[in-house]
């Protein structure tokens, strides 16, 4: 996965879905996520940074970065609402992510 890691985006998150995604080795859902910078298509692979801005992970996204921007800090019940489709819960899938600072 990180050998075709380019820097298309990031998404930073909170505190808590930093100890969710290291500690409990959970996916990353959208309400923990702060904000989304660059631009990326559903597939690309982006870094996930904690508040302070480190990389922490890595993580093939399930959504483009302009519906994760509409969809940050929502429960995931509320993404079909938004958007008018639905990909999943999961903002990136713990399946897809790889943790770069354990």
């Amino acid at each position: 996965m990180l050998s075709g890691l380019s820097n298309k985006g990031n998404l930073k998150i909170d505190e808590g879905a930093v100890a969710a995604i290291q500690g409990s080795k959970t996916s990353l859902l959208p309400a923990g996520v702060l904000s989304c910078q660059g631009r990326f298509d559903r597939g690309d692979i982006v870094y996930i940074k904690d508040a302070e801005g480190n990389n922490i992970a890595a993580g093939i996204s399930n959504y483009a970065s302009v519906d994760i921007s509409k969809i940050q800090n929502l429960k995931s019940d509320r993404i079909e609402a938004v958007l008018g489709y639905y990909y999943g819960d999961e903002v990136i899938h713990r399946d897809n992510m790889v943790m770069l600072n354990d």
